[in-house]
């Protein structure tokens, strides 16, 4: 994992624990959402992580495993990134 890329993330969920604790803002909503990032090919989502997601990592080996699996796949199979992420709705206390 490479931390230190996700520093400002971890700041700034830091931030709003400390403000909705002291009471300076209530926390209205929360929800979590998934979505999928489609690739035809490797090189096609390593270009995408490149373009749209810097601090992603994906390591050398799993890397390896998708492109094995890949050669083994039927030639319209699709590699799918299942991506999570989290939405925060604030308001003035």
């Amino acid at each position: 994992m490479d931390g230190e890329d996700y520093k400002s993330e971890r700041l700034a969920l830091n931030a709003i624990t400390q403000v909705v604790s002291e009471g300076l803002f209530l926390l209205e909503d929360e929800q979590d959402f998934d979505f999928n990032v489609y690739a035809d090919d490797l090189p096609e989502l390593r270009m995408w992580l490149a373009d749209g997601w810097k601090s992603a990592v994906l390591p050398e080996r799993t890397l390896q495993r998708l492109e094995d699996l890949l050669t083994e796949a039927p030639q319209s199979a699709r590699i799918v990134l299942k991506v999570q992420t989290r939405m925060i709705c604030l308001s003035v206390a």
